[in-house]
């Protein structure tokens, strides 16, 4: 971390849609912004993708956060039916993509939860699951490697999604894997680098928020 100050972690937003004036917006949940505060980081947003190279520049870490769908040609897939462009936004795609792109390239600090785990593995050459089997609400996975140093044995969960990571990046190691062997965290293998499908930053049916993948995220900057 660098001495005597808060390193400034970017974070994706969603798009949204203000109905009273007809203009677009960009949404961040508090969720996010508060982790980032609490693990002692300073959040910032990104709006324009214009400005991603400037974003890099600026920002320490990334956080790549939760939405609707990827398009399945991110990750070489076909669109079967209207139900994989669930929540689809092209801008987001593109937002998220390109400076997941820069902030990788560049070895900075990068945290993906929930869709943003299926960011990272899809661009990185992993594909995604569009339909996951019938699983149970809750896991709870054994961990491995860089999760395991962080968050210990083993890690439960509430499951929100009904899709996840099907084939995961050669560059990535599966460090949370369920006993119905569905891959939910991995590190890279060289890069400050990880992804959870779980939103440990939310309290959910009693699990409560834990801020220690953030604060990696925070302590990971140099």
């Amino acid at each position: 971390m660098k001495t005597g100050l808060h390193p400034k972690v970017l974070i994706v937003t969603e798009d949204g849609f203000d109905p009273t004036f007809g203009s677009a917006n960009l949404v961040l949940s508090r969720a996010y912004s508060d982790a980032v505060s609490s693990a002692g980081g300073i959040p910032i947003t990104a709006m324009d993708i214009r400005t991603c190279s400037e974003y890099l520049e600026f920002a320490d870490a990334l956080l790549l956060t939760g939405g609707g769908n990827i398009h399945p040609s991110r990750y070489k897939g076909l669109v079967s039916d209207m139900s994989d462009l669930q929540g689809f936004s092209n801008t987001r795609d593109d937002m998220d993509f390109t400076l997941a792109d820069l902030f990788v390239k560049a070895g900075k600090p990068v945290l993906g939860v929930g869709r943003g785990a299926m960011v990272l593995n899809a661009l990185l050459g992993g594909n995604v699951n569009k339909h996951l089997p019938e699983l149970s609400a809750h896991a709870s996975d054994p961990l491995t490697g860089g999760l395991k140093e962080i968050l210990g044995e083993r890690v439960s969960f509430k499951r929100v999604y009904g899709w996840g990571i099907k084939t995961l990046a050669e560059s990535l190691s599966a460090e949370a894997v369920s006993e119905e062997g569905v891959i939910d965290g991995f590190s890279h293998q060289t890069l400050p680098v990880k992804g959870v499908v779980w939103h440990p930053e939310r309290e959910l049916d009693g699990n409560p928020i834990d801020l220690r993948l953030y604060r990696w995220l925070v302590n990971s900057v140099k």
